[in-house]
């Protein structure tokens, strides 16, 4: 503080950058590594048989109406696989939803080469936009706090479970969340 009373410039500069860099973190750097509920391994038997159940942080369910399609991908070799399922097309930033609390789109790779986390290791990866019951879009991603369980029998899909923070909204709340892609056909191509 100057003799005249005013703050100095570089007084307010220094402090601001203190309080900038005490703040930021990585986004996995902010919680602990937790426990994951096992991931399902089976559908469910109503709808399509795809769903999503937020196992803590949020609560609720949502399932694929009947009839709604999948899209299943592995490519030529079988190390990658990609499965996601949508209740609707929607944008993550567009408002409102003709069913709240129910609208979801989800994807999960399963050995994809081209994702590694922050230690750069090759990881698995899940994204899943949600509407909630506000009709407010949630964007969650995760890397490393996740487990994919792939099934192939007379029933082809992947279950999940994933414990992150909905990144669009920002967002302090760790939510655990589990589901299962059951597919509808599965096609050869490059996993993306």
């Amino acid at each position: 503080m100057h003799a005249s009373g005013r703050v100095s410039p570089i007084l307010i500069t220094a402090l601001l950058l203190a309080a900038a860099v005490g703040c930021s973190t990585g986004p996995d750097e902010s919680h602990a590594q937790v426990d994951l509920r096992p991931a399902p391994t089976t559908p469910r038997s109503d709808g399509q048989g795809s769903y999503i159940q937020f196992e803590s942080g949020w609560f609720g369910a949502a399932s694929l109406p009947a009839g709604t399609e999948t899209q299943c991908t592995t490519n030529s070799d079988g190390s990658s696989r990609a499965f996601s399922a949508a209740t609707s097309d929607f944008a993550i930033f567009d408002e409102g939803s003709a069913r709240p609390g129910e609208d979801f789109s989800l994807k999960l790779l399963f050995g994809p080469t081209h994702i590694s986390n922050e230690a750069g290791e090759k990881t698995d990866y899940m994204s899943l936009q949600y509407v909630d019951r506000e009709g407010v879009h949630h964007d969650l991603t995760a890397l490393d706090q996740l487990d994919i369980q792939v099934v192939d029998t007379e029933i082809v899909g992947a279950g999940f479970s994933a414990t992150t923070r909905s990144i669009e909204p920002d967002s302090t709340t760790d939510v655990t969340v589990t589901g299962f892609v059951k597919c509808s056909s599965v096609t050869d191509g490059p996993v993306f």
